[in-house]
């Protein structure tokens, strides 16, 4: 008993080590429960719980996380993605998250131009956070994560992506620290300010845009003095020094020469984009072209396309009929491209 008592035992390593994950039907907690690593002076072998996950498999976690997954969004991600994903669940379209991800690259039935041409505004997000990825975290500790109610799912994406983001800016801190930080001082890198400048003045000088519009784009906030004055007090000195750096990169005269090509580039391109609208609008809702040209105009924060107001709700119906035919095309293609697929696996088997 002494020996017991005071550890001694170890000496006794048992041969049959075994680990197995256990998992509680309450809290759905996993904790590793270790078996056989000693015999005590019974010979019986040894039983040891451990609620942490096994260090190889965190290691694994996070240099997986740290490739794959990107900072998400939440608040873009709450407005503009969730609530479609959490109807197509809902409605028994989708029976997994990841399907309902895939599905946001089309029209929504009963949308109008207007909130199509922001189909990018829903995207993006899903193409820079990796939501995918989130989604196979989820599935991957969850098994059963399909079974459970939409609301559930929804809340359980959000946190994980929540938390996913507070470790990378952990990681991202912890490395830019060991690189050129010091005690007490600002460790966020130099380089994003510095490209956040230069895109600034990309925006203003190559794309023509307003500093209110640029302050848009970037998400830079208004301060009290710019919605009292006008303007954007912040924008204008990251376009001043967005400026300063291109024009040490390219020279003075060849960042003047570089911000007029694009511009002109820019500006042709968006006229492009901008036919196509006016083209696909006017065999939609059956009026000349000519007729529709002068009410499709470019949205101030996308750069996209849209019908003005009065004009898309003088022939909303048409729209939504057109839009919903597409989107009824696409899911039929989906489920048949489903259905040939499941097809395959039986014969396979």
């Amino acid at each position: 008993m002494k020996l017991h008592k005071t550890g001694l035992h170890t000496k006794y390593r048992s041969e049959e080590d075994e680990i197995r994950p256990v998992r509680l039907k309450g809290s759905g907690q996993t904790f590793w429960l270790e078996f056989g690593r000693y015999r005590d002076d019974w010979a019986v072998p040894s039983v040891e719980g451990m609620v942490e996950t096994q260090q190889q498999d965190v290691a694994i976690l996070a240099a997986l996380t740290v490739s794959e997954a990107e900072l998400t969004d939440i608040e873009r991600l709450s407005r503009d993605v969730l609530p479609r994903v959490k109807e197509l669940l809902e409605s028994g379209e989708c029976t997994s998250m990841k399907d309902a991800f895939r599905s946001l690259s089309i029209p929504w039935p009963g949308e109008v131009s207007r909130d199509a041409s922001k189909l990018r505004d829903y995207w993006e997000p899903l193409l820079r956070s990796r939501e995918f990825y989130i989604t196979l975290l989820l599935e991957h500790f969850r098994p059963d994560l399909n079974s459970y109610p939409p609301d559930k799912q929804i809340e359980l994406f959000k946190e994980t992506c929540k938390q996913v983001n507070a470790f990378l800016r952990a990681s991202r801190q912890l490395t830019n620290f060991l690189e050129y930080g010091a005690p007490n001082r600002d460790t966020r890198p130099e380089v994003e300010n510095v490209v956040r400048d230069a895109r600034a003045a990309v925006l203003r000088d190559g794309g023509g845009l307003t500093h209110r519009q640029i302050g848009e784009v970037l998400d830079v906030p208004l301060t009290a003095y710019s919605r009292l004055k006008g303007g954007h007090d912040t924008v204008s000195k990251m376009v001043q020094r967005g400026r300063t750096i291109l024009e040490s990169a390219f020279g003075e005269e060849g960042w003047r020469e570089k911000a007029q090509a694009i511009k002109a580039d820019a500006e042709a391109r968006v006229e492009q984009v901008k036919e196509v609208c006016v083209t696909r609008t006017a065999e939609v809702i059956g009026e000349p072209i000519e007729d529709v040209r002068p009410h499709v105009r470019l949205n101030p924060r996308t750069g996209l396309p849209e019908l003005d107001e009065e004009y898309e709700a003088k022939f909303k119906d048409n729209i939504v009929e057109y839009v919903e035919k597409i989107s009824s095309k696409y899911r039929a293609e989906r489920r048949d491209k489903r259905a040939g697929t499941q097809e395959e696996g039986s014969h396979s088997t």
